[in-house]
């Protein structure tokens, strides 16, 4: 079975240039379902978002105010059946359409307040002791298992004993994962309140299973990526087309005006020109995937040597590089769209 789940605690999701960068890790890893959660926005808003980034399938649990608020997205690889809604989860069952295989699922998104997760608690032991399938919990459960799982807190913050029982009194596991450690953080504090949890159901069937922590942009929280199965990459030819983002750079109009020779055919017109603005976008302008390629690099450096050590100048480092990060989002959302508008 090949299937990956994406989730991500985005802390609001209304502003416009939230969205090139949620496109960005959709086109970068092709999840078939997407979890949200806090999005603190709702209604219209939330549907508009959710259209905008072209899902076809879509549920919402709706925040309250700027409180909570869960939201799942997939695609036509799996279908979804929703089981229970709760303000702090959702429990549904996945069909993967390919292969048949089904499994259940529960999205989390635990309060910030204690009180409050002993309900989530509760309910969690309540579906743990009837479940006889294959079942992941995923999301953002507000609380960690381990000390080690804290750093730059309060000596008041503590691992949860309500989660930790959860775990070991239905033979559930975390299942790790491969990155950075900390998954959200806030000035000098770094927490892993994101993870994927499994039965041991899950670990008969699909043994093949890998938990990726990913850059953080756009939220004070990492993403997670679930991955099932090998991973599949395609590719295709590419061909030279005119892009409108160019017009931004300063000296693409000379460019046009240097490279312009006028002949007897118009095409061979054509060609000279798209020659030059081809070694022009190779060596100046740059390939927006490249470019987009070395600064997220950068930014994982950066954000490691953070998760180490306080630095005013890492901090102000990693702002600028976030600023970079956005520009080239921006003008890979203006080829996309010039590339729908084409087809």
């Amino acid at each position: 079975m090949d299937i990956s789940i994406f989730s991500w605690n985005v802390q609001g999701c209304g502003h416009q240039r939230f969205i090139p960068a949620a496109k960005q890790f959709l086109r970068d890893y092709k999840p078939d379902i997407v979890l949200m959660v806090e999005p603190r926005v709702s209604g219209l808003r939330a549907e508009r978002f959710i259209a905008a980034m072209g899902f076809p399938h879509s549920h919402r649990v709706e925040a309250v105010g700027f409180a909570g608020g869960i939201w799942i997205a997939w695609w036509d690889t799996v279908a979804l059946d929703i089981i229970i809604n709760h303000f702090q989860f959702v429990h549904f069952r996945v069909t993967v359409k390919k292969s048949g295989f089904s499994f259940l699922s529960t999205a989390i998104y635990g309060s910030p307040c204690s009180t409050k997760r002993k309900r989530l608690w509760a309910n969690l032991h309540r579906l743990a002791t009837t479940t006889r399938s294959p079942w992941i919990l995923f999301g953002d459960f507000n609380t960690t298992l381990l000390d080690n799982e804290r750093k730059g807190c309060a000596a008041s913050s503590k691992p949860s004993p309500a989660f930790k029982d959860l775990l070991y009194d239905h033979g559930l596991r975390d299942m790790g994962y491969s990155g950075l450690d900390y998954t959200w953080t806030r000035d000098n504090a770094y927490v892993r309140l994101d993870r994927f949890i499994c039965n041991s159901y899950w670990d008969s069937e699909f043994h093949d299973s890998h938990v990726e922590h990913l850059l953080r942009v756009g939220s004070d929280h990492r993403p997670i990526l679930l991955s099932v199965g090998p991973p599949t990459r395609k590719s295709c030819p590419s061909s030279f087309r005119y892009f409108s983002g160019w017009q931004q750079h300063p000296h693409f109009p000379r460019l046009i005006r240097d490279n312009w020779q006028p002949s007897t055919s118009l095409a061979d017109s054509l060609s000279t020109l798209s020659k030059a603005v081809e070694i022009w976008n190779k060596n100046v302008f740059g390939s927006i995937g490249a470019r987009k390629r070395i600064i997220m690099a950068r930014l994982r450096g950066v954000q490691k040597a953070l998760s180490t050590r306080a630095s005013t100048c890492l901090r102000r480092l990693e702002a600028d590089l976030l600023c970079e990060l956005e520009h080239w989002l921006d003008q890979e959302e203006l080829l996309w769209k010039q590339k729908s508008q084409a087809d």
